[in-house]
């Protein structure tokens, strides 16, 4: 099942332990100079009635774009601030970035960093490191963000095809509620049914318990692509 916003960007990423404010210094809202809001317990009902109903792409004129020829320098430039903001995180490995072709940019956060057992609600540990990424993704404004839920094959397949679409919404949320405009935003569960691994292991049902979000360009002439979904 497939939930479709209208202004909004994605992205996820891990941190472990405590995070001071002086790291968050370069992350402040450039508006008024405020450090950044980390309470993300009201996002989901927020977003939950923004829901874009409609199929196919954003109203016209409430998304930017950038040309085909600098698509790649535009990626480049949001890889490097991702890879510089979440350095920690993937040296310690609790943060997978990966970049595909046509310059899409993946980010795999696992579910049991972010969310508790059986639970939609961000851990408190990680919701800085979410803040500082909906920072980054709101600057490069020229993406589509697509956040996709999974499970292991834990439970039900009803139960894990909405816990994923819960997290995913969740996610979502947080960064409309830093200022993600959620006309950019795609969010979809996939529940059981994309494991990377075999679920006949603990160390594979570990790894299958994820959010991935991907982050693709909106290319001058190319916009539907941008949105449609990556998986």
């Amino acid at each position: 099942m497939k939930h479709h916003f209208p202004m909004m960007a994605t992205l996820i990423l891990v941190v472990f332990g405590n995070v001071s404010c002086t790291e968050l210094e370069p992350y402040r809202d450039n508006k008024n100079g405020q450090a950044i809001s980390l309470n993300g317990n009201k996002q989901t009902n927020r977003v939950m009635g923004k829901q874009y109903r409609g199929r196919g792409l954003p109203p016209e004129g409430t998304i930017q774009s950038v040309r085909n020829d600098a698509a790649s320098d535009y990626m480049d430039q949001q890889q490097f601030e991702m890879e510089r903001a979440f350095s920690q995180e993937l040296k310690s490995h609790v943060l997978d970035l990966q970049r595909h072709e046509r310059d899409v940019i993946q980010l795999s956060l696992p579910s049991q960093a972010f969310f508790n057992v059986f639970s939609s609600e961000i851990q408190t540990d990680f919701r800085v490191t979410l803040a500082k990424a909906s920072l980054i993704i709101r600057k490069f404004d020229k993406t589509a963000v697509h956040i996709i839920g999974h499970t292991d094959n834990t439970g039900t397949p009803n139960y894990n095809q909405l816990l994923s679409e819960r997290r995913a919404i969740t996610i979502a949320g947080f960064l409309n509620n830093h200022g993600v405009e959620d006309v950019r935003l795609r969010i979809e569960g996939q529940g059981e049914f994309s494991p990377l691994l075999s679920n006949e292991s603990a160390e594979g049902r570990r790894k299958n318990r994820r959010v991935d979000i991907f982050l693709k360009p909106i290319v001058e002439g190319k916009v539907e692509w941008a949105f449609t979904s990556p998986q």
